[in-house]
């Protein structure tokens, strides 16, 4: 499991050091508390989710899957909105 994640490694539970160029994390069929700490964190993210409740809260994207107010960030899957509108059930 991963404790911690930075620009070019992850910290594993037990304290290992796993290097990565690109980390893509993709677990979970509901959106994971740290969803929810960056929409917290990241302005754009706020603005976008303002008056959602917690679990229903998702990291607005754009066409690229990149994290709208946030660098180097990518969001997919359960946790991310692309901002130009919903997807038809298939894109899944």
């Amino acid at each position: 499991m991963v404790r911690m994640s930075y620009p070019a490694f992850v910290i594993l539970q037990g304290g290992e050091r796993l290097r990565h160029g690109v980390c893509v994390w993709s677990t979970g069929n509901a959106a994971n508390p740290l969803v929810q700490q960056l929409v917290e964190h990241v302005p754009a993210q706020a603005t976008a989710n303002a008056g959602k409740p917690a679990v229903g809260r998702k990291l607005l994207v754009d066409s690229f899957l990149r994290v709208v107010g946030a660098r180097d960030v990518l969001a997919l899957g359960d946790c991310a909105s692309v901002c130009t509108g919903p997807l038809p059930a298939t894109a899944q």
